[in-house]
């Protein structure tokens, strides 16, 4: 009798003990499970999901889906009340704790793009009186979303974040407004002011010709012909890197 007992309790405790791990087997393969998602539909997430955020609406440009080098699909998007060179990556990505699709945008390196040139003029503005200025902000999609609309300048700079932003500077001289003016010695200065402010990024100082200057233009491919050698009188890089110090910019970030 007692055996017989015995082995009926065994019984219970074996059915429950596998009930409870095929339990856990199922919430397991559930929690891990992914919706899959057509193109189209994932085009139309991303707009949804930006005009939700931000209020605005945008427009698609180009779509690169995941492969074996990105961690993610990558969107190229625009505002609508923009041009394409307000252009920004969006990263979709699958949450793989609970199978979620979801975004990050680098939106921000577009609309914080006015307010950091007036910041670098102001450096730049004591040390030389005629020049163009084209700024080069991150933008891509894995941009920290710490930063949003609300971010200031002062508060941007975050030491050893992941996504972190930086933004590259190229001034173009007038030769004449640069005369008495060491490259080397401006450029520092610069990049002082910058590691001074928390801001991380490369300046470019191009000295154009006097002849030359007033032809440059800064818009899209033209920019590269702007510093070609028949404009060119010297320039000079440096680069603030994410430690804040100045470093010839071969010397690496």
């Amino acid at each position: 009798m007692i055996k017989r007992v015995f082995m009926v309790v065994l019984a219970i405790i074996i059915l429950t003990g596998v009930c409870g791990c095929m339990k856990e087997t199922d919430e397991g393969l559930e929690k891990k499970e992914t919706k899959k998602y057509t193109m189209e539909e994932k085009k139309e997430m991303v707009l949804e999901y930006l005009k939700d955020k931000y209020d605005e609406e945008f427009e698609g440009i180009a779509y690169t889906p995941k492969d074996w080098s990105s961690g993610g699909d990558s969107f190229f998007v625009c505002p609508k009340s923009g041009t394409r060179k307000d252009g920004f990556e969006v990263w979709g990505i699958v949450n793989k704790e609970n199978g979620e699709y979801e975004f990050t945008d680098g939106y921000f390196g577009v609309y914080i793009r006015d307010e950091y040139e007036k910041v670098m003029r102001g450096f730049i503005d004591e040390i030389y009186s005629e020049y163009k200025i084209y700024i080069k902000t991150k933008s891509y999609g894995g941009l920290t979303q710490r930063l949003n609309r609300n971010t200031k300048i002062s508060e941007i700079y975050m030491k050893g974040e992941k996504g972190f932003f930086d933004a590259d500077t190229y001034i173009y001289v007038k030769q004449s407004s640069a005369e008495g003016i060491d490259i080397k010695d401006a450029a520092q200065r610069i990049a002082s002011k910058m590691a001074e402010n928390k801001l991380v990024g490369c300046i470019d100082i191009i000295v154009i010709l006097d002849e030359k200057y007033d032809a440059i233009k800064l818009d899209g491919a033209n920019r590269k012909k702007a510093s070609s050698k028949e404009n060119l009188v010297e320039s000079l890089r440096l680069n603030v890197n994410t430690d804040l110090e100045i470093k010839n910019y071969a010397e690496g970030m």
